[in-house]
């Protein structure tokens, strides 16, 4: 039996590499920067372990609590004013989510603090530990069973049904920001790694019954419901609607178009839309979105328009450029991944994700409830997914923002082997370790 399962762990066992972690340059170490660490570095009850990756204004640990003895993954903000109110708004989202319950397709927030050094202060936001984006795996093209991609699909609708009955639009929904649940098997196998370029997890994704969780995380774009919503950030450009370019409303369908393209990218492994640094001109984006998805009418967007989009509009008020048959090509891009039933199902489903009328876009709930999800008439809500938070403890001490409280107010088992999936990284982090 032993030699069996040596057997089976060499023929199967297989790593597959996904995209390198992001690098730190070494100027964002400079005044109002990041704060400089490495592994072994420790401040408080915390131990760094290993370097997870860095976002816009962050890097990310892999830590041990030992007072808790327990495992997170801490994200520590540059210590620029701008960085950490982002940060703060990112908690105080988190912190208001936790008090509603836990959801098993959100990643758990475990509280925050801030730290000084040299006079300069970062706030810090305990995560739980997560595995590889689901941007990461895609970009590696490994070929997944149809059912598990219907799953994928699921648990970001599921996440975004959550967060929109909690009055919170996400506004920055995208692969990079659905992260894969891990076993503490592999947390504790990352921690005590020797090797630098490589985080191994243990992620079955090629079987019709394959066992995954999709977290969604990083809320630091989000906004509760209501009209102060008119200055929040608009999605990256290959997310964004056409009424987040021509108007100032921030509704729950900006979130919508979002899980649509995320969705087209889960299963085409491509984006609906390529943009360049020229399509941040709002006004370019519309006519690449005009000839992708068809002429673009002025009528759903006369209320709360900015000052001057309706120039864009012609003598007929409508964008025009051509008049593609998005049906048929949202399922030929699919077949090279789906059989034809499940490409001309997958079209159906998709193109209501990009009505351009965002009172006819069509909602989480309604999406959960379509047969290319559940097509063998499987409930998609559960009460059970949301957890109960009365044994769940954590600690805040971030300011509230006064301007939103009221608003606040409202196994690896059965011998079974599994694929692995190894995140290559580069040992990025420059510097000497504070004293």
């Amino acid at each position: 039996m032993e030699n069996f399962k040596k057997i089976l762990k060499k023929d199967f066992k297989k790593k597959i590499r996904c995209a390198k972690l992001s690098s730190v340059d070494e100027d964002e170490y400079g005044e109002e920067g990041l704060l400089r660490m490495d592994v072994g570095y420790k401040f408080g009850d915390y131990k760094t372990l290993r370097f997870l990756g860095s976002g816009g204004y962050a890097t990310i640990w892999l830590v041990k609590n030992k007072a808790e003895r327990t495992y997170e993954a801490l994200k520590i903000t540059k210590s620029y004013i701008g960085d950490r109110e982002k940060a703060e708004k990112e908690a105080d989202f988190m912190e208001y989510m936790m008090k509603m319950g836990t959801h098993r397709n959100i990643v758990d927030f475990l509280g925050g603090f801030q730290i000084t050094v040299e006079d300069a202060c970062h706030l810090v936001m305990r995560y739980e530990v997560m595995g590889p984006n689901l941007y990461d795996i895609i970009d590696y093209k490994t070929k997944f069973h149809p059912d598990v991609v219907r799953k994928m699909i699921k648990h970001l609708l599921k996440a975004v049904e959550y967060i929109h009955r909690q009055h919170i639009i996400h506004m920055d929904i995208k692969t990079e920001n659905m992260m894969f649940e891990i076993s503490h098997e592999d947390i504790r196998d990352m921690a005590k790694s020797t090797d630098t370029t490589h985080n191994i997890y243990h992620l079955d994704l090629t079987r019709a019954n394959s066992k995954f969780t999709l977290k969604l995380a990083d809320f630091g774009l989000a906004c509760i419901i209501g009209p102060s919503n008119e200055k929040a950030d608009p999605p990256a450009s290959p997310f964004r609607p056409p009424e987040s370019v021509l108007t100032l409303t921030v509704d729950f369908p900006i979130d919508m178009w979002s899980v649509g393209c995320t969705i087209y990218e889960i299963v085409t492994r491509k984006q609906l839309l390529s943009c360049t640094p020229e399509d941040n001109d709002s006004y370019r984006l519309l006519h690449k979105l005009a000839k992708l998805l068809g002429p673009i009418p002025k009528a759903p967007f006369t209320i709360r328009t900015r000052p001057d989009a309706l120039s864009v509009f012609g003598d007929d008020d409508c964008i025009h450029q051509g008049n593609p048959n998005v049906r048929r090509n949202f399922a030929n891009a699919a077949r090279k991944y789906l059989n034809d039933d499940d490409s001309e199902a997958f079209a159906k489903f998709l193109i209501q994700f990009f009505e351009y009328d965002p009172k006819k876009r069509v909602t989480a709930k309604e999406a959960l409830k379509n047969w290319f999800i559940v097509p063998k008439g499987d409930q998609s809500i559960r009460e059970n997914e949301v957890i109960c938070l009365s044994k769940l403890t954590y600690n805040i001490h971030f300011s509230v923002n006064k301007t939103s409280e009221s608003a606040f107010s409202y196994a690896i088992e059965n011998s079974q082997l599994l694929a692995v999936f190894v995140c290559q990284r580069e040992n990025s982090i420059q510097g000497q370790p504070l004293s």
